[in-house]
């Protein structure tokens, strides 16, 4: 089914924007817009209250200001940087150490909100190449003040771009599909002003993300295990079907897309695509390729 889907899906973005998340908000509008019309999203509550995974990148981010004071601490500082590549970049500025409390270079936030890691970018986009975070991109993550705090920093930023680019544009695109409106109450100008008004200790404290609306949400009579249960995000087995049903599929689109020959290192993106077969997790880049090629195709750009 989701195979079928994928042409219509793809093509109703217009734009290349790679969001697993529009296959089943795709299919979730499909199935509403038999019985409704209009559809209420929580989209918002996680950048102005403090979703996500934003309470370890805090404690992580503490843990760097601290370790940057140790003696050894380049040393120990790779060895953590090489169990967790994920998380490599944090370790890598000496302007952190100095710079104000709470406050965060622009290429932080870049890295702490980027989908994929420059290796991978390297790996893939044949050179040269332009660095994927230059001066426009630092205008626009330091747009952002963050004198309150890393929390809001990073908020903020994500209220400036992943949240209007993304998730409100596949949202809107994907519900439009099948004539149903979708409605973001918790991006009401009022309330959003006044959460960003709050201090962070209200949108995480002690490990609990978007505390605030947790302990309303409580007192107005929501099941503590609802409320408090382990986050999840909306999300299909895509790597799994890449392994599996869909891994034929997703070679011929790419295979077909010869506009992307000047751009794309094909073998490393067969490279890539075996280690995933292996094991390896690479499949929101697949992904990112996928939806590039199809839109590509689909504009009719040739190599």
């Amino acid at each position: 089914m989701f195979l079928k889907s994928l042409p219509e899906v793809l093509s109703r973005q217009d734009d290349p924007v790679a969001d697993l998340a529009v296959l089943p908000l795709f299919h979730v509008c499909r199935l509403a817009s038999e019985s409704v019309k209009v559809l209420l999203s929580g989209q918002g509550a996680d950048e102005m209250l403090g979703g996500y995974h934003f309470d370890r990148v805090l404690k992580q981010i503490g843990a760097i200001r601290r370790l940057r004071s140790m003696p050894g601490a380049r040393r120990l500082a790779a060895l953590i940087g090489s169990r967790d590549p994920k998380r490599r970049y944090l370790l890598r500025w000496d302007d952190l150490k100095s710079s104000e409390p709470g406050q965060l270079p622009g290429k932080m936030r870049y890295d702490l909100t980027a989908p994929l890691s420059s290796e991978l970018m390297e790996r893939i986009i044949k050179s040269p190449i332009p660095p994927p975070y230059d001066r426009t991109l630092d205008a626009f993550y330091t747009e952002v003040p963050s004198h309150r705090g890393p929390l809001d920093a990073i908020l903020g930023t994500l209220m400036k771009g992943w949240l209007p680019d993304n998730l409100l544009s596949h949202s809107d695109r994907m519900s439009m599909a099948h004539s149903v409106e979708m409605r973001v109450p918790f991006l009401d100008s009022r309330l959003v002003k006044f959460c960003f008004e709050l201090p962070e200790a209200l949108k995480i404290r002690r490990g609990v993300t978007k505390y605030l609306l947790k302990r309303y949400a409580v007192g107005r009579g929501l099941p503590p295990s609802l409320a408090y249960r382990r986050k999840r995000g909306f999300p299909v087995p895509w790597d799994q079907w890449i392994r599996g049903p869909l891994a034929n599929p997703v070679r011929e689109i790419l295979e077909a897309s010869s506009w992307m020959e000047p751009y794309i290192n094909r073998g490393a993106v067969t490279d890539i695509f075996r280690e995933h077969e292996q094991g390896a997790s690479h499949g929101v880049l697949l992904w990112n390729l996928v939806v590039l090629a199809h839109w590509g195709q689909r504009m009719g750009l040739s190599a």
